[in-house]
């Protein structure tokens, strides 16, 4: 389950520097 958090924080990210850019 911890793994999968991990996963999901990494995509948000993601997302997050997408919408910076």
């Amino acid at each position: 389950l911890q793994s999968e958090e991990d996963s999901n924080d990494v995509e948000q990210e993601k997302i997050g520097s997408d919408l910076e850019e």
